[in-house]
């Protein structure tokens, strides 16, 4: 007699997703598609800027999904591919390119502009699998579900973010880098107030998982909340911030090493350095998120390896950022006055006595303009009130800038000064009333960044047939975005 078995047909991968259609919105898009026949644990939703590479990838549960910070007047197609326990299935892309409306520079383009090696922006919803928004597929694999579609961290964009619980949950990469020397690490994150555990937010080792034989390039927090960046050139090395970050708030951190030397910046400042300490430990390794490594050994050693809070935003770059290109980074994604100017409310020209001749007096005058915009320029316009003593008055005529403005920038910054509107002298219109601002120096596009010192010479002529008397005058000076 002869019998038959059951056999079962092993489960087969997604297969390609239906009606995928996407809408355009300001820095966004929302996508949607109908679900693939089988099983489907997530979807891996991407924007392809140019229609080809990847950005602002995620993964979501759903079947439909809200891409932030695309750049405005850009072109996007996007791809959508279903995933289980068999592995990925087809993608399937848009057709057609929809373009967003908004601002050209969200949060996203001052990161891409600096060419990251991977970035994980942690906004995921769905799956183990950091994805990498650079377009380099450096993914990572998120260990005992740390909670993922959070709160976001940045005031400019709705993306999400992950929170880990400071005793088991971290994130390893599954892509090796050998021996980085040059890099930049920055992240986005929110420790509880009052939290005195500490904890490893940042970190390269080897092996990849496993006790690690090898591990340096980490930023970390102690009990008492301040930030401590080290590496491991054949001995410990560390800088500490002073200020606490413990406090409930978003923060941004960065740190860098190069040839200049390990330099860490929190929230758009330089809060530590050391130009001594040029490299790190050689090694291969894998860089790691959230904690997982033992700190032992290493400066002021937190109660905890792991790090209880949230992170988002996660990027390494293959070069040292510069002070301008972090403060870039975290006035676009903290939505901070990124342009602003210390300048005088009046100018204070020397008593003038009077000789019977005209006399004439100068005035130079410092104005230090920030600029951490990304580049938009600025400029400065200026109104004045006629100077006066009672019921007489200077001739407006006698109020001039003598001559353009002398530039300084501070080392390290763009500063391509001044393109002006005015020809030198220029006679600042005089009012009992300011009348309409008059620009006296400008910033192009692209130039003008960091920290600039300008300094006009302002003159005033007395007449030889003035009245006795103090003569004021009440200066207004501006700064606004664009040359």
């Amino acid at each position: 007699m002869l019998s038959t078995g059951a056999v079962s047909a092993r489960a087969a991968v997604p297969g390609p997703v239906g009606g995928l259609t996407a809408t355009a919105g300001a820095n966004q898009a929302t996508v949607s598609w109908t679900a693939p026949g089988g099983t489907v644990l997530y979807y891996v939703v991407s924007a392809l800027s140019g229609g080809t590479a990847a950005r602002n990838t995620t993964a979501v549960a759903a079947t439909s999904s809200t891409i932030t910070g695309l750049t405005g007047g850009t072109a996007y197609k996007f791809s959508v591919y279903g995933v289980n326990a068999e592995g990925k299935g087809t993608a399937t892309t848009t057709a057609a390119s929809i373009t967003p409306t908004g601002i050209t520079t969200p949060y996203t383009s001052a990161v891409f502009a600096d060419t990251p090696t991977f970035f994980d922006r942690l906004d995921e919803t769905a799956g183990t699998t950091a994805l990498d928004s650079s377009g380099n597929g450096s993914t990572g694999t998120e260990i005992n579900a740390p909670t993922q579609g959070a709160e976001g961290l940045l005031a400019t964009d709705t993306d999400k973010a992950t929170v880990f619980n400071g005793t088991t949950q971290y994130e390893y990469g599954n892509t090796s880098y050998v021996d980085p020397t040059t890099f930049s690490v920055e992240a986005w994150f929110k420790a509880p107030a009052g939290y005195a555990r500490g904890g490893r937010m940042i970190g390269f080792r080897a092996p990849q998982v496993g006790t690690a034989t090898q591990t340096d390039r980490m930023i970390y927090m102690n009990n008492a909340g301040q930030l401590i960046f080290g590496v491991y050139p054949g001995e410990v090395q560390t800088i500490k911030s002073t200020t606490a970050y413990n406090d409930g708030k978003v923060h941004y951190v960065v740190a860098t090493l190069s040839t200049a030397g390990m330099f860490l910046y929190v929230d758009g400042a330089l809060v530590a350095s050391n130009t001594k300490v040029t490299t790190a430990q050689a090694y291969t390794g894998w860089w790691t998120f959230g904690g997982y490594d033992n700190l032992n050994g290493w400066s002021e050693t937190p109660t905890s390896t792991y790090f209880d809070g949230t992170l988002g935003q996660l990027a390494v770059y293959p070069t040292a950022l510069s002070l301008q290109r972090v403060q870039v980074h975290y006035c676009d994604g903290a939505s901070v006055n990124c342009l602003s100017m210390t300048s005088p409310t009046t100018v204070t020209f020397k008593e003038v006595k009077l000789n019977g001749t005209t006399t004439t007096e100068t005035e130079a005058v410092p104005f230090d303009v920030t600029d951490n915009s990304g580049g938009n320029g600025w400029n400065i316009a200026a109104t004045s009130t006629t100077f006066k003593s009672g019921t007489h008055e200077l001739p407006a005529t006698a109020t001039t800038v003598a001559k353009a403005p002398t530039a300084a920038c501070e080392t390290g910054f763009t500063c391509t000064l001044p393109t002006n509107a005015v020809s030198y002298p220029y006679t600042l219109p005089a009012a009992a009333t300011a009348p309409t601002a008059t620009v006296l120096a400008s910033a192009a596009v692209g130039t003008g960044m960091g920290h600039t010192v300008l300094t006009p010479t302002f003159s005033l002529a007395v007449p030889s047939n003035t009245h006795v008397g103090t003569y004021t005058s009440t200066w207004t000076f501006t700064l606004s975005s664009g040359p």
